[in-house]
């Protein structure tokens, strides 16, 4: 299922409505709900309070560091137009997300419907909210912006007027150059959009409604491990296919397109969007292979319970990330059938 592109007109109408908003941002902007990460804190020795084991994956040998969820997950300015306003919609699923998280952990998820919502939209904003969303954006815009300038350049006689009125001048002949300023400068309200985060800003509200709308009609399952514990990456929501090595959008897997879409609820849980809804339980083989694909989506940072003895479920993981390992030693391919 192709998620359907917003109309020029449906963008200028909604930058319109949020230009009040534009300077009204915050700076810490999580792409991993603090209420998740919650979920996997536990005890650290001489530390008090609850926090996470985390670890940077381009440092995998290092060992795990202390951490607490208000600074873990998070991404600077990850929108810089209007970001308050659109962390208020994703707080009205987030705020919910822990009394969904218990009711499938005591298997009463299925007799409330509001919750299985609840956890279904957190996959959804999961996986908009997160920085695969960002790399798609700017190579679209890339192209978007290649393609009509393009455009402009076929049209010599629309730039020659356009030099005309915005100089007083007449284009010199077979002027390359001159041609290619116009068309940049044609092109400069849309660059400053681009480059304000406005046009992100939009396309995250879309992604998150049409992400929503596909996990609306879809079944929620809810799994357990036999053995061992989840870790959590700073990309959460995994989208993945079946005789596919890709992983989500930037791995060739839109969310319309995916078999099954996995998300940690903690380290005793996972959620994924499917065809039903579901309990289960997944053996020590498919729990490794969850974790393993944490990592490899994963931008920098992992997470996990302190003393789950995951950090040498990472070492392993990160160097099959950067090559040093091949993938067919640990059967990850399980990880999506």
């Amino acid at each position: 299922m192709t998620q359907p592109r917003q109309r020029p007109a449906d963008i200028w109408t909604r930058l319109n409505e949020i230009s009040g908003e534009a300077a009204d941002n915050v700076q810490r902007q999580h792409v991993v709900s603090q209420a998740t990460l919650r979920e996997f804190t536990g005890s650290w020795p001489g530390r008090s309070g609850r926090l996470l084991a985390s670890m940077n994956l381009d440092f995998p040998n290092a060992s795990p560091r202390p951490a607490g969820t208000s600074k873990s997950g998070f991404v600077p300015d990850f929108l810089r137009y209007a970001s308050r306003s659109a962390e208020q919609v994703w707080q009205e699923t987030e705020t919910r997300l822990p009394a969904a998280t218990r009711a499938a952990a005591d298997g009463s998820l299925f007799g409330r419907p509001d919750l299985v919502k609840v956890i279904r939209d957190a996959i959804a904003l999961h996986f908009v909210r997160s920085h695969q969303t960002s790399m798609m954006h700017e190579g679209a815009w890339s192209t978007v912006r290649r393609q009509a300038r393009d455009q402009w350049l076929c049209n010599e006689q629309v730039l020659e007027q356009a030099f005309l009125k915005k100089y007083g001048l007449h284009l010199p002949s077979r002027s390359r150059g001159a041609l290619e300023l116009m068309a940049d400068e044609l092109l400069r309200p849309m660059d400053a959009l681009f480059e304000s985060g406005a046009l992100l800003r939009i396309r995250i509200e879309h992604l998150f409604a049409e992400a929503k709308r596909i996990a609306d009609g879809t079944g929620l399952e809810i799994a357990r491990p036999i053995v061992g514990e989840f870790l959590i990456g700073d990309t959460p929501a995994l989208a993945v296919r079946i005789g596919h090595d890709g992983i989500g959008p930037t791995g060739g897997v839109p969310l319309g397109d995916a078999d099954q879409v996995v998300f940690p609820l903690g380290p005793h849980l996972l959620a994924s969007l499917g065809p039903r809804n579901a309990y289960g339980a997944i053996p020590a083989q498919l729990v490794d292979a969850f974790n393993g694909l944490q990592v490899r989506a994963a931008q920098r940072h992992v997470y996990f319970r302190p003393g789950s003895g995951l950090e040498r479920t990472v070492r392993r993981a990160a160097r099959r990330r950067s090559g040093a390992e091949p993938a067919s030693q640990h059967n990850e391919g399980d990880a999506t059938s």
